[in-house]
């Protein structure tokens, strides 16, 4: 009787270490080199959705990876504080990864915190790159991040954001039509950013050539003027000839109408940093245009655009 126990319990732990791991416990799954806990984390269940829409704050404790996910609507309850942190709107997301081990995470945020909508956040202190990805019919976000260790990375997403996608998704025309704006695109590729040397906006001859070679090139400036990469606000930088390039720090001009070079002109003593890259960079595209359009959607508009597509958006 004894002998045969003992079989069974070897029998019953080789198959329990044979299982892959996640399968059966609830844990998290393995693909490649990242941990994706997509939507097995306890903000998908009703009552912490509940719990947010109540109280504004949503956590889940995920036992593997050893880390705490909080959604909140206060600046408070994710640990930060400031004048710079408007809580009116943003929506917060908080990730405190407690494991000296290095790994790549995913997991899932339901549409009922913020609507879903590519992004490439950077964490407050500006160490953490987070990406945000519609997914699963754009009812959640993918959210992936590489954790280099013990982590505790705060992200800030406007609401003036999911407030453009979830109109932009379901009726884009409406919002148009309301503020005049035309809805940040999302087509193009992108590429690593280069930076045009500061010295070469100064001077008495405060210009910067970039060689094309017939390719598109993104242009931005920091409208910020900070050396804080979290508080930087790039903007889209304009051509000298348009009314816009008149009252901006920067501009870019041609010369004899050739593609072949474009050139960014310094209008001020104290130029902002300059950036470009090859490609239309679409993912920087609508994070100027959100920028953009964060300054000319009027605050009571945007409560009215919420309030309107509320019943058809959650959050």
């Amino acid at each position: 009787m004894i002998g045969d126990t003992r079989a069974t319990l070897v029998f019953v732990a080789v198959l329990v270490c044979s299982l892959p791991a996640g399968v059966g416990f609830g844990a998290a799954t393995t693909s490649g080199d990242t941990v994706t806990l997509d939507d097995d984390t306890a903000l998908t269940a009703n009552s912490t959705i509940e719990n947010f829409e109540t109280e504004g704050i949503a956590t889940a404790n995920p036992t593997y990876p050893n880390m705490t996910i909080t959604v909140a609507d206060s600046a408070t309850d994710v640990g930060v504080d400031g004048l710079r942190y408007t809580d009116f709107d943003t929506t917060y997301l908080r990730v405190d990864y407690d494991e000296s081990i290095e790994r790549t995470i995913r997991f899932y945020v339901p549409k009922a915190y913020w609507h879903p909508h590519p992004d490439e956040p950077d964490a407050i202190d500006g160490e953490t790159t987070a990406t945000f990805e519609p997914t699963e019919g754009s009812n959640y976000t993918a959210v992936e991040m590489h954790l280099s260790g013990e982590t505790d990375a705060v992200f800030e997403i406007k609401q003036q954001a999911s407030v453009v996608f979830s109109v932009r998704e379901y009726g884009s025309e409406w919002l148009e039509d309301e503020i005049g704006v035309d809805m940040p695109s999302t087509n193009g590729a992108s590429e690593q950013w280069e930076y045009v040397p500061t010295a070469e906006l100064t001077g008495d001859n405060p210009t910067f050539g970039i060689d094309t070679d017939g390719e598109d090139v993104t242009l931005q400036y920091d409208a910020a003027k900070t050396a804080d990469p979290a508080s930087k606000e790039w903007r889209t930088v304009p051509e000298c000839a348009d009314s816009s390039g008149a009252d901006a720090p920067v501009c870019t001009f041609t010369k004899d109408n050739s593609t072949e070079t474009v050139h960014i002109l310094a209008q001020t003593d104290d130029p902002p940093d300059v950036r470009f890259k090859y490609g239309s960079g679409w993912l920087a595209n609508i994070r100027s245009s959100i920028g953009e359009l964060l300054n000319d959607i009027p605050r009571d508009l945007v409560r009215d655009a919420r309030d309107i597509v509320d019943g058809v958006f959650n959050r």
